[in-house]
C-alpha cells in the first residue's frame, strides 16, 4: 500500500541532544520459549514468574521445562489481572522474602507492566514474556496503574528499558487476533506521530529530541503493516504461525516502543485519552489509536486519497475508521468537543508540527469520520 506520505524531513533545532532507548535484549521467533533458560538464566538463578491464569498456562510447559535445563529455581505467583499499588504491593512482598533475583511478567499489558514495577522496587531485573501483541508495553519503561475499580491512577516511569523480552511467536499466533489487530492499531498512530515529532523536534520520553533511528523504526512499521497486515490477521485467526505474523509482531513491539519513547507521541494517541476519559472501555488503546491516527492525517492537511487509503486498510483489518465505532455518536457535539478538549490538554498533541487547539481537533474528528463513513 502506498501511502505517499513522502520521506521524513528533519527541521528540528538542535538545542538538545537525540536520545534513543531500548530493551537489553529483544528475542522473538517460533518455539523461542524454548530457549528461556539461557536467556532468562542471565538474569539470576532464582524467578519471580507472574501472570494471568490463562497467559500463564500458554507458556508454563515450555518455560519450566527450559529453566529446569538450565538449573534455575522459580517461584510462581498468580497476577490478580489488575495493576493496583495493592497488587504491585503483595508481590514486591512475595519478592523480598523469597530472594528473588529477577522477576519475569507474563501475559499483556497489565501483568507486564505490574512485572515491571515490582522489579523496580526490588532493585532486580526484570523479563518480560508477552503472550499477546496488543501493545509495546514488553519494551518500554512505562506501566500504567489503576485503581481498585480498575479506574487509570497514574504512571510509573522507569530507569530503563526491561533487561530481556522473549517473544514466542507461535504463542502470539494463537492468542485471539483482536489484540494483534489492537497492536497493528496502536503502531500505525506512532507511524505517523514519529513522523510529526521528528518534524516537530518535540522532547520525546526518552529525554531528549526524536532521533533518526527511531523514525525510521516508525517509517518501517508502515511498510510492514501496509504489506503484512491483513495476512497476519488471516494467520492469526487461524491460529497458525505464518512469516507475516512475525514481522507484524515485530513491528507491534519492538519498533512501536522504540518508535513512540524515542520518536515522539503527537495526536493520535491523545485522541484515546479523551476517548478514556470520557469513560470509553469498551475498545482497546490501540483500536482508538487508529482512528486517532485518522484525526491527526486530517490536520496535517494529508490528501484525501491518503486518508481514504488508510480508511480502507482500517475497515479491512477491523479497525475503528468512524466515531461510531468507537461508540461516540457523531450528533453529539458536545461529546465530541469534550473528547477534543481532553485531547489537546493531555499534552502530547501539543507535538504536532502544526497549529492545534480543541476547536481544531474536534473540525478533524468530524472530518476523519466523514471520509470513514464515505469510504467504500
Amino acid at each position: 500500500m502506498n501511502t505517499n506520505s513522502g520521506s521524513l524531513k528533519n527541521e528540528m533545532a538542535y538545542d538538545l541532544p537525540t536520545v534513543t532507548i531500548f530493551p537489553g535484549k529483544y528475542i522473538q521467533g517460533p518455539g523461542s520459549l524454548k530457549e528461556a533458560g539461557n536467556f532468562l538464566g542471565i538474569l539470576g538463578d532464582k524467578l519471580l514468574i507472574t501472570g494471568g491464569k490463562r497467559a500463564m498456562a500458554s507458556v508454563e510447559t515450555k518455560l519450566f521445562e527450559s529453566l529446569k535445563e538450565k538449573g534455575i529455581q522459580w517461584i510462581k505467583e498468580a497476577f490478580c489481572g489488575e495493576c493496583t499499588e495493592k497488587e504491585i504491593g503483595r508481590l514486591t512482598e512475595i519478592g523480598k522474602a523469597e530472594g528473588i533475583k529477577a522477576v519475569v511478567g507474563i501475559g499483556g499489558g497489565k501483568a507486564i507492566d505490574a512485572a515491571k514495577v515490582v522489579a523496580s522496587n526490588l532493585h532486580i531485573p526484570v523479563g518480560i514474556i508477552p503472550t499477546v501483541a496488543s501493545t509495546d508495553a514488553p519494551t518500554s519503561t512505562v506501566s500504567v496503574i489503576y485503581d481498585e475499580w480498575g479506574e487509570f491512577s497514574h504512571y510509573v516511569r522507569f530507569k530503563r528499558n526491561p533487561d530481556i523480552v522473549l517473544v514466542d511467536t507461535e504463542i502470539i499466533a494463537k492468542a485471539p487476533s483482536r489484540y494483534l489487530v489492537a497492536g497493528i492499531g496502536g503502531a500505525l498512530g506512532i507511524y505517523y506521530e514519529a513522523e510529526a515529532c521528528y518534524k516537530s523536534g518535540a522532547i520525546t520520553i526518552a529525554g531528549g529530541r526524536p532521533s533518526l533511528l527511531a523514525a525510521q523504526c516508525a517509517k518501517i512499521i508502515g511498510d510492514v503493516l501496509f504489506t503484512y497486515g491483513r495476512m497476519a490477521k488471516v494467520s492469526c485467526e487461524m491460529g497458525i504461525w505464518s512469516p507475516a505474523i512475525e514481522k507484524v509482531v515485530e513491528s507491534s513491539l519492538l519498533f512501536s516502543g522504540i518508535g513512540f519513547e524515542s520518536g515522539g507521541l503527537a495526536l493520535a494517541h491523545s485522541i484515546y485519552h479523551g476517548y478514556r476519559n470520557l469513560g470509553g472501555k469498551d475498545k482497546m488503546h490501540g483500536e482508538v489509536v487508529a482512528f486517532g491516527a485518522l484525526v491527526q492525517m486530517v490536520l496535517e492537511s494529508r490528501s484525501e486519497e491518503e486518508i481514504t487509503c488508510i480508511c480502507k486498510f482500517c475497515k479491512d483489518m477491523k479497525l475503528p475508521y468512524r466515531l461510531e465505532d468507537i461508540g461516540v455518536d457523531r450528533q453529539n457535539i458536545q461529546k465530541i468537543n469534550e473528547l477534543s478538549k481532553i485531547a489537546w490538554e493531555q499534552g502530547t498533541a501539543l507535538n504536532m508540527h502544526c497549529d492545534v487547539n480543541p476547536d481544531k481537533i474536534s473540525a478533524a474528528v468530524l472530518l476523519a469520520d466523514y471520509l470513514g463513513r464515505n469510504t467504500t
